[in-house]
């Protein structure tokens, strides 16, 4: 039990750490951008689909350990995209609501799910075995939610527009492996490593177009990014998961 509670604060240490990492490198990008588009990049590049596709991952390749770390993943995540995240893909023009870094569905979840994972209380078979096939739906829910961003995207531009590559690049290839480095820096290893950069090398985050659309920004823009990344993310990321399982 130590040994979890120990790697729930090195998981939150570990998630906040590639997000600033994230930002700040994306900050040095597409300068001569619009705030608007420059904000959709900037989201697609520090924002991963941490979610959708590195939880079920994260379940095939680590187990139920792996789930438990990239959930708090995951409620970092949500606290960026739910602050500064939105405060980018507006163009600057919503406020940071600092409410929002607990009241979150990611950061609300984490807070109902600790107390469960260490108290490990009898949940009754009605309740428990319902929530176990709403969590099987995950992988599945995945699947739709790209097979949708990829029906909607305009094929030309994944294939031509060089924005797209280097956000990619950026996404799949630069963040993951910059932060596999410092984690291996800092002594992160095993289950946690793994974890950690499943998440961290997932392609851009599905709610890239939502939020382009409730923020009047360039949904097409968005969907091609959460796109492109994705269909790359085939093989970048099965590469950096061997490379943080073998070291």
């Amino acid at each position: 039990m130590a040994e979890h509670v120990k790697g729930i604060f090195i998981a939150f240490a570990c998630a906040f750490a590639t997000h600033i990492f994230g930002a700040v490198l994306s900050s040095f990008t597409f300068r001569k951008r619009s705030l608007k588009e420059r904000g959709i990049y900037h989201y697609g590049m520090i924002l991963s689909n941490a979610a959708f596709l590195a939880l079920p991952l994260a379940k095939s390749v680590v187990g139920d350990e792996g789930i438990f770390y990239c959930s708090v993943y995951v409620a970092v995540f949500n606290i960026v995209a739910f602050t500064y995240g939105i405060y980018e893909i507006s163009g600057h023009e919503a406020k940071i609501d600092f409410k929002k870094l607990i009241l979150n569905p990611g950061s609300m979840a984490v807070l109902i799910g600790l107390p469960l994972f260490f108290l490990q209380p009898d949940i009754p078979y009605s309740i428990e075995y319902p929530m176990q096939l709403i969590g099987n739906c995950n992988s599945p829910m995945a699947m739709i939610v790209f097979g949708t961003f990829f029906a909607n995207s305009n094929f030309k531009n994944l294939l031509v527009k060089k924005e797209l590559y280097f956000a990619s690049l950026i996404r799949l290839a630069v963040i993951p492996l910059c932060m596999l480095g410092i984690y291996y820096l800092c002594g992160v290893r095993g289950q946690l490593l793994v974890s950690m950069m499943i998440s961290s090398c997932a392609p851009t985050a599905t709610n890239t177009a939502m939020y382009a659309a409730k923020y009047d920004n360039d949904t097409a823009l968005g969907s091609e990014i959460a796109a492109q990344s994705s269909l790359f993310s085939i093989i970048t990321m099965p590469v950096i998961v061997a490379v943080a399982s073998v070291i």
